[in-house]
């Protein structure tokens, strides 16, 4: 019988590799629970690992569906309780309990022996969820805590690929708050505005096609926040997480589990968003006559906060997604009343997840046309390539997605005198992808100071798309069908789409 070593958590390489000799296992039978990780193994060329992502079921609905029951267990059992605060950080606690729910059914699934080289606090969580004796039966847990260097160098290691990843919290604990307080304070530019909506690009095509004769406002730095505010309330609020922290021994371990978790959330994240929702809700207090409130994300914090708030105060919520998304199970549990998506597949998605049932859930449908001539042109100098984003949580589709993009790109034109650009989203870095496809171009830029440089660009579904055919740039759309293992149904669509 085999042995398979599973890692629930950020562990160095030089760690893993200690516990695989000790324990005598293969390097293919060693699965991390971490896209990142599984990525930042296979590129250091150390070991083979796989993404738990991989033992979806055949039927993806079906998947999802089961996923879902099994993510709001596990999410009731962790955090367990009705707090606006937690609610608003499910978006980013949501990944790790995504690998918690991947692990169990691998280990119930599995007849080898498995060991699980986890955080000794993260261990105290699923004792507290599933007992002793049924973790005992699924295989041997080794708890080792990682030194303060290794953890050091990993954040590291994560900033240089992208912005986000196991360490995103750190991002939305320390710098949403400084975010907002630096919005630029705006003053109403219209009276009563009816409808409110953030500066996006899908949500204003929302408000001119359905709100034309509505008065029409972004909300954002709207909001008077100050440092007074956030300290007049600021001990009463720590002493609240305190206190909650306290009562729930499971949360508290798996805060324990993650490096600075628990400091930040209590003493600056909690605070600062207990601050930001009292401030919305004085705001809606103040401007009765807002009806409608659309969003391009209810999923991060703060709209998440903007959405639930206006939900209690009868106000109407839209939320528009343009793009694929790479999280089903986190992103597609929304919270406003109403979804308007722009890809089938984001569609699909949403749709099948349970949760929102009872929303209405709609789809604007862009028009493709049959062939593509673009990519085959013989005039060509410049090829840019635009990346969608790569979050490095525990899906890696969207990488999968740009890799095999950038790679068909470089099939065609090969023999082409043709130079070729990768045009990085502003959460990656370029190691993604000079790392494996040598020698290629990329560029940080702006798109308005490359667009006079594209000859033909090529995107998936991004903004990106919108902002270059606005701009007259002839534009390839590549919507490649991605995996089952992902977690998406297969999409036969690989046209050029001219307009919406």
């Amino acid at each position: 019988m085999k042995s398979n070593l599973i890692v629930l958590g950020v562990f160095s390489n030089k760690h893993i590799l200690r516990k695989m000799h000790e324990l005598k296992v293969d390097d293919n039978d060693v699965y991390c629970t971490d896209g990142f990780v599984t990525y930042s193994l296979r590129y250091k060329n150390l070991i083979d690992a796989n993404d738990l992502t991989c033992f979806l079921d055949v039927d993806t609905k079906n998947s999802l569906n089961q996923d879902t029951t099994e993510f709001e267990f596990l999410y009731k059992k962790i955090f367990g309780y009705d707090n606006d605060i937690i609610d608003a950080t499910r978006f980013i606690f949501g990944f790790q309990v995504i690998e918690i729910a991947r692990m169990m059914r691998f280990l119930i699934a599995s007849n080898d022996n498995n060991f699980v080289l986890i955080h000794p606090n993260m261990y105290k969580v699923l004792e507290n969820i599933y007992g002793i004796a049924r973790l005992n039966g699924l295989g041997v847990f080794i708890c080792s805590r990682p030194d303060l260097n290794a953890q050091i160098k990993l954040l590291l290691l994560y900033q240089k690929i992208s912005m986000y990843g196991r360490f995103g919290y750190l991002k939305y604990f320390i710098f949403l708050p400084f975010f907002l307080f630096r919005l630029r304070r705006r003053i109403l530019n219209k009276t009563d505005p009816q409808i409110l909506y953030n500066t996006n690009q899908y949500c204003q095509k929302i408000c001119k096609s359905r709100f034309a004769d509505k008065r029409q406002e972004s909300y954002e730095g709207l909001l008077p926040l100050n440092l007074f505010g956030f300290f007049k309330n600021y001990r009463q609020n720590v002493r609240k997480y305190k206190i909650l922290l306290k009562t729930n021994i499971v949360f508290q371990n798996f805060c324990k589990s993650n490096f600075a978790m628990r400091s930040l959330l209590v003493y600056f994240y909690s605070p600062f968003l207990e601050y930001y929702k009292e401030s919305i809700e004085k705001f809606f207090l103040l401007n009765k006559n807002v009806t409608t409130l659309i969003q391009s994300t209810d999923s991060s914090p703060h709209r998440y906060l903007w959405a639930k708030i206006a939900n209690q105060n009868n106000i109407k919520t839209i939320v528009t997604q343009h793009g694929e998304i790479t999280e089903p199970l986190v992103i597609t549990c929304i919270t406003s009343m109403e979804g308007v998506f722009t890809t089938r597949k984001s569609f699909d998605l949403y749709k099948t997840n349970k949760s929102n049932w009872n929303k209405k859930i709609s789809y604007i449908e862009r028009v493709p046309q049959e062939k593509n001539t673009l990519i085959k042109s013989a005039n060509l100098s410049n090829v840019y390539i635009f990346t969608i984003s790569y979050s490095g949580y525990s899906y890696d589709a969207s990488l999968v997605f740009n890799h095999k993009m950038i790679e068909d790109v470089l099939d065609l034109l090969e023999g082409k005198k043709v130079n070729v650009v990768v045009k990085l989203h502003p959460s990656e870095k370029a190691s993604l992808y000079t790392d494996v496809f040598k020698g290629i171009s990329v560029s940080d830029r702006k798109i308005n100071e490359v667009i006079d440089d594209i000859d033909l660009a090529v995107c998936g579904p991004s903004t990106s798309y919108e902002e270059l055919s606005v701009n007259g740039v002839p534009t390839y759309y590549y919507e490649q069908g991605l995996q089952h293992k992902y977690g998406f149904p297969e999409s036969n669509y690989n046209k050029l789409l001219e307009h919406f």
